[in-house]
């Protein structure tokens, strides 16, 4: 994984097109850019490998998990904390646990925060 920045090159260019096929899973080979916000203490635009725990990209932008994630962006879906901590960076992984990749967007709530109850 590498935190995005203006002056590195992606790494499918770094890579090549041999090199870069096997990156990732099998059915979603490649790299995604993942925009990390909500209580990451480390925001940012991340690249990283399909197929890698999504709990290791919140760890490495310092990110605590409450009550959820938003993944996927304005039309994404909430994930409970127990969710992101067995989700993978694909497609049908996010899927299975009840989230969306979408346009690459991950927001976790950090502790204490989300709906109040009176």
């Amino acid at each position: 994984m590498q935190r995005g920045r203006r002056q590195r090159l992606p790494t499918d260019v770094v890579l090549g097109p041999y090199a870069y096929g096997p990156v990732g899973t099998t059915d979603e080979p490649g790299t995604v850019l993942l925009t990390v916000g909500g209580s990451a203490r480390r925001p940012g635009v991340v690249e990283t490998s399909t197929g890698v725990p999504l709990l290791d990209v919140l760890e490495m932008c310092e990110a605590e998990i409450g009550p959820g994630v938003l993944l996927g962006g304005f039309h994404g879906k909430w994930i409970t904390a127990d969710a992101a901590a067995r989700a993978v960076v694909s497609r049908e992984s996010l899927a299975e646990v009840g989230g969306t990749l979408g346009a690459g967007i991950i927001l976790p709530l950090g502790p204490g925060r989300g709906r109040q109850r009176a």
